[in-house]
């Protein structure tokens, strides 16, 4: 036998072993809808950062990065990542049939997006010259933050993504990914053959970013009506009033904040080590190597629903085998891509973005390494969320991130771009032990017998 012939035997067999699970098979059937959807999302940001890098060059690119960050930052301070509450206790609401909770619920999430969305671009602008003074950024990052940050108040996509995944329209969400991705690319070729001023980019970007929150806005409004639970804004009161669900909600969104480091303060750490200039390149790195995120995060988003109806329905243990199960074959899938990618970058690098970003080469091969771990954090995560340990899940991101931005800081300033690659492993590492050793002693308390309180479905009224 051929050894390229084994290699495919052993993948069928693991592909079979997969889908002998109904209840992993359906999580890989709606993950296969996302994953087309934001693979187009993925292919449209890698197409439009490539057209900006060889049309403007790097250290235009690095101002377009530094005002995407800065409005990112205040997103993230704002956003209350409401969507993981709606999956949470909708489920629970939809398991009795409570169409009423089930609007009051929409209610309360749509109230709190509202006010992070005026919120985020109030701080934006506000903010804008400030924080550029302070970090010693260029001049048109603050003058271009108004010009990208209008989109915040049509980017209704919290409350939206929890409604969507919850009543199972995957083929939705991938429609309105790719409507997006599209137009984005169709803004910035467009932007590129006028020979626009900078400006035009970053409202490209905007625009786009604000159809696909302003789409799923409207999508999950039809699908609240279709269940008679329109968002319910009566009963507010009411709800804040539930602990549960409060305390839920406020520990997702200390977690979101927790991520700035790994999702935005990054670039700031490395405009900081190593130059404004330095952080157009690092962006497109990490843009490239994100594609593994993109894979992972469907199944992510299909596979924390089906976690939280098993652990409300059956317990822990269930959700446990197929978590594990899931890490198994979705980690084995990411290492080979993840290979092929990596052995060839001395090609496809210069190829895409031209000559002047040939220093990538290194680094991309190393935060390669590191994205064969993606798949075993992202489904752990989505065990400690469905199990309830929301705050757990805090300690573990404030944690992580953290020891991610003190690893960054030291690693970017000795040994550059290699460094800050690395930096990432030591972020999911941390997070994964922190999170792992959490979920295992609510397993040893579950065969011992002893209820965990935190591991029950809160209700929303």
């Amino acid at each position: 036998m051929k050894p390229a012939d084994g290699i495919a035997t052993r993948f069928s067999a693991l592909a079979a072993w997969l889908v002998r699970d109904p209840r992993l098979r359906a999580v890989l059937s709606n993950s296969s809808l996302l994953t087309i959807g934001l693979g187009a999302v993925a292919a449209s940001n890698i197409v439009t950062l490539t057209i900006i890098a060889r049309t403007l060059g790097p250290e235009t690119l690095s101002i377009i990065v530094l005002v995407v960050a800065h409005v990112g930052v205040m997103e993230r301070l704002c956003a209350t990542e409401v969507w993981q509450t709606f999956v949470k206790f909708g489920a629970d609401a939809r398991e009795r049939d409570d169409d009423d909770a089930l609007a009051r619920l929409a209610g309360f999430c749509f109230s709190f997006e509202i006010v992070a969305v005026l919120a985020t671009v109030a701080l934006s602008l506000t903010l804008a010259k400030p924080v550029a003074a302070a970090l010693g950024w260029p001049n048109e990052v603050a003058a271009l933050v108004p010009a990208y940050a209008w989109h915040c108040l049509v980017n209704f996509i919290n409350t939206p993504i929890g409604v969507l995944r919850s009543f199972g329209l995957f083929r939705t969400l991938a429609v309105i990914d790719i409507a997006s991705a599209v137009v984005k690319v169709v803004l910035v070729v467009a932007a590129v053959l006028a020979d626009a001023p900078l400006v035009a980019y970053v409202v490209a970007l905007a625009a786009a970013t604000g159809l696909r929150g302003l789409l799923m806005l409207i999508a999950s409004l039809r699908a609240l009506n279709r269940q008679n639970a329109a968002p319910r804004f009566a009963g507010l009161a009411q709800t804040t009033r539930t602990p549960r669900l409060m305390s839920f909600t406020f520990s997702c969104y200390a977690t979101s904040v927790s991520t700035l480091p790994i999702n935005f303060l990054d670039v700031v750490v490395v405009s900081k080590t190593l130059g404004a200039s330095a952080v157009g390149g690092y962006r497109l790195m990490l843009q490239v190597t994100q594609l593994f995120d993109r894979l992972i995060n469907p199944i992510y988003q299909a596979i924390y629903p089906e976690l939280a109806a098993m652990v409300a329905r059956d317990g822990l243990k269930p959700a446990l085998r197929l978590g594990a199960k899931s890490i198994v074959g979705l980690t084995a899938v990411v290492a080979v891509l993840a290979a092929a990618l990596a052995f060839t970058t001395e090609i496809w690098i210069p190829l895409l973005f031209g000559a002047a970003f040939s220093f990538l080469i290194v680094p991309t091969k190393v935060l390669f390494a590191v994205k064969t771990l993606v798949a075993m954090n992202a489904i752990v995560d989505a065990l400690c969320l469905a199990s309830g340990r929301a705050w757990l899940r805090t300690a573990a991101s404030a944690t992580s991130n953290l020891a991610f931005v003190v690893a960054l800081y030291v690693f970017s300033d000795r040994f550059g771009l290699i460094g800050a690659a690395s930096a990432f492993g030591v972020y999911v590492l941390c997070d994964v032990a922190i999170k792992s050793v959490g979920i295992w002693l609510a397993a040893r308390r579950a065969d011992e017998g002893t209820p965990s309180p935190k591991s029950a479905t809160p209700h929303a009224d």
